[in-house]
């Protein structure tokens, strides 16, 4: 097959590696994904909780050693706790929020689905408990909710319009359904901690990584990138692509 020696067709196959070098070892997300009625995840949580008719999540504590055993909340029914997490086991934490518009003031509902980073090993929904969990598990510098003239903040089994905060979850995917008004419907998410783990180092090759027509172009010529390259990023692989330009015009 005829090798077409373009500058477009040498830049696209450079620029394909550089975004692989880019993504070979991704950051631990904790809260991996999340769909339904629910904002943008804050990765910079400010000192207010804020107010939204949409949900809102937060990762708190990473990778931290529980130096008290802590008890969970029962789904099922939130006046009760469940015997919970032992002293000693490695979790994160994670805080999800409906906290609506005060103007004016009226039910809202919101649903959503978030996929995690590893298994989840209990919620917390309840508000002593959420009290009791709040230094050791959330951010320093967050005012979150307590006590106020709105009574207490937790989920509960019925809302005056009659509906049931629900929290359900298996393995890392986790449901909620939360209905509030003039107050905050908070929960802690408890998932254990897995240590990240490096994607595939595996030297990628140049052929067949182009987009669109140009991939056929490369068929009868491969060229590995050398190891190097990963981690020296674009700027390498931008030379790389000159080398290999002024190689086949001669």
């Amino acid at each position: 097959m005829k090798t077409i020696n373009t500058p477009l067709l040498i830049g696209l196959q450079i620029a394909t590696v550089s975004a692989a070098v880019m993504t070979a070892y991704p950051s631990n997300a904790a809260i991996l994904s999340f769909t339904g009625q629910v904002k943008p995840l804050i990765t910079s949580p400010t000192p207010k909780i804020m107010q939204d008719n949409l949900l809102q999540a937060f990762n708190e504590k990473q990778n931290f050693l529980l130096t008290q055993d802590i008890q969970t909340s029962n789904p099922n029914d939130w006046s009760k706790l469940l015997p919970g997490i032992p002293q000693g086991t490695r979790i994160s934490s994670h805080y999800i929020y409906l906290n609506p518009l005060k103007k004016p003031i009226q039910f809202v509902n919101a649903a959503a689905t978030f996929i995690f980073d590893a298994p989840i090993l209990g919620v917390i929904g309840t508000h002593n408990q959420l009290l009791a969990t709040n230094n050791l598990l959330g951010l320093s510098g967050v005012n979150y909710p307590g006590n106020t003239k709105f009574g207490a903040r937790q989920l509960d089994n019925k809302n005056p319009n009659g509906s049931k905060d629900t929290a359900t979850f298996l393995n890392n995917i986790l449901n909620i359904n939360f209905t509030a008004r003039d107050g905050i419907d908070p929960i802690r998410v408890i998932t254990t901690y897995l240590e990240p783990t490096p994607a595939s180092t595996s030297t990628p090759s140049v052929s067949g990584m182009v987009l669109g027509d140009y991939g056929s172009y490369l068929d009868s010529e491969t060229v590995s990138v050398p190891e190097p390259l990963m981690a020296m990023g674009s700027t390498v692989a931008v030379a790389l692509g000159m080398l290999l330009k002024r190689k086949r015009a001669n």
